[in-house]
């Protein structure tokens, strides 16, 4: 069984290799552009197929990139995004700060266990919860704070996890792209395409609130059956005060929270007020946070730093996203843009190819990666003087709504799923994508009309 599954794998790869190359000779592209395609596609695909080895893939597609002349060091420094990576360092920081202390899992508690044994209310305020706390802190923070409380819940009651987990889930992926601190996706997006927490809010929040709204209808008709179980199992005399858990330094923790808030939301004006460069307070708003949490645990710095970080993941996205400049070191970001400028110079057009684009990529590999290797494709249809606005929210919203369809198209489900299978619960992918499909369609229907309302 398992050299057929090989055996199909590999076939597959070769012909996907064969078709690309193919389509990269007919385009007209030079010998070292198709080499670098080769190179790169060989990168995604052993990240595909062989995610525990990511790393290893990363530095052996980046030195072959390095050998055979398809990069240089100026392109590797200008594409690893290094402004994002010191972001993430830091958002890492205070999370990890504020969830050592049990702030988010105080806040939920407050808020679920007052609930009672309202089935439908208690899931709408599960996946609302897990929408709105992704858009703050981020899918993966988001996920690993709700499954396990989803789990425990689901445990008390003798119920399957599998049903709320997808849920919440979905709702997470939503959520992520309100705020650009909500998804490494977002943040990626702020930084290249030079978009502000107030852009998101006048358009990424509205578009997505109505995503949410959509999808938590839908999964309450999807998983009504389910929730039927839920009414029968639940007792409200058994909750207690759930909701009373020890939070250490509350009151530290409300004010790095709510200042982190307002420092993300201020930081374009204040930008504007004293004449910086778009996205330098971004930087230094989080890394004054970042400061102050490492301030307060300033007798265990070292472990923070080495434990709160995930080095391991950040330094693949750093040197993956280095390796993305051999896209445009070799021209190929800008042949792709041309391309694309040559089906059309519509907005509308241009919306559609990119978001199902960028959502089909996300799919079959990690979201994040997936917009590092479009970015460039944007810059160059910048550089052919079209208006590409829109085009960064289209491959937002194409990365996070179709992080849903399946299990490793989101770093938020790949944890999700991590913690319940350390549980002892294991889901199908085609279980996951039996869901996944109706949910991402109708989510990624409302992201392309209200884009095609905002911007027609």
């Amino acid at each position: 069984m398992n050299v057929d599954r090989r055996v199909i794998q590999g076939t597959t790869v070769l012909l996907v290799l064969i078709v690309m190359v193919a389509g990269a000779y007919i385009a007209k592209f030079s010998v070292k552009q198709i080499m670098s395609l080769i190179v790169f596609s060989l990168m995604i695909i052993g990240v595909l197929f062989l995610w525990e080895y990511k790393v290893i893939i990363a530095f052996s597609g980046l030195a072959l990139m390095f050998i055979f002349g398809l990069i240089n060091v100026h392109y590797l420094i200008h594409s690893a995004n290094l402004e994002i990576i010191i972001f993430l360092i830091c958002m890492m920081i205070v999370v990890g700060f504020l969830e050592e202390r049990g702030f988010f899992e105080y806040m939920m508690r407050i808020i679920v266990y007052r609930i009672g044994d309202n089935a439908e209310l208690l899931v709408v305020i599960l996946m609302l919860l897990s929408g709105v706390l992704s858009s703050i802190i981020g899918n993966i923070t988001t996920m690993l704070i709700i499954t396990t409380n989803v789990l425990y819940l689901t445990a008390r009651y003798n119920l399957s996890p599998i049903p709320l987990i997808l849920m919440t889930a979905f709702a997470s992926n939503v959520g992520s792209s309100a705020m650009l601190m909500g998804n490494p996706v977002g943040v990626i997006v702020a930084f290249r395409g030079g978009l502000t927490l107030s852009d998101f809010i006048r358009v990424a929040t509205p578009v997505a609130l109505t995503a949410l709204t959509l999808l938590i209808i839908v999964n309450l008709r999807m998983f009504k059956n389910y929730l039927q179980q839920m009414k029968r199992a639940l007792r409200r005399e058994d909750k207690k005060s759930e909701e009373e858990g020890i939070v250490k330094d509350l009151d530290v923790c409300i004010v790095v929270f709510v200042g982190l808030l307002v420092g993300l939301l201020l930081y374009h004006k204040l930008e504007e007020l004293f004449n910086l460069e778009k996205n330098t307070l971004l930087l230094g708003v989080a890394l004054f946070f970042a400061s102050i949490c490492l301030i307060l645990d300033r007798k265990s710095i070292r472990d923070i730093v080495e434990h709160r970080v995930d080095w391991y993941t950040l330094l693949f996205f750093m040197i993956f996203f280095g390796a993305v400049g051999s896209l445009e070191y070799t021209g190929v970001s800008e042949k792709i843009a041309e391309l694309l400028a040559g089906i059309s110079h519509e907005k509308i057009t241009l919306i559609v190819i990119l978001t199902l684009f960028t959502g089909v990529l996300s799919a079959f590999l990690d979201n994040v990666l997936a917009v590092a290797t479009i970015t460039p494709v944007i810059e160059n249809l910048k550089a052919l003087g079209l208006e590409v606005e829109p085009l960064w929210w289209a491959v937002l919203f194409g990365a996070t709504f179709f992080g849903n369809l399946t299990t490793i198209a989101s770093a938020g489900n790949i944890v999700a799923l991590g913690i319940m299978e350390r549980r002892g619960y294991h889901m199908e992918l085609s279980e996951w994508v039996k869901h996944g499909i109706p949910t991402t369609l109708v989510t990624a229907l409302v992201a392309l009309s209200m884009l095609y309302l905002i911007y027609h």
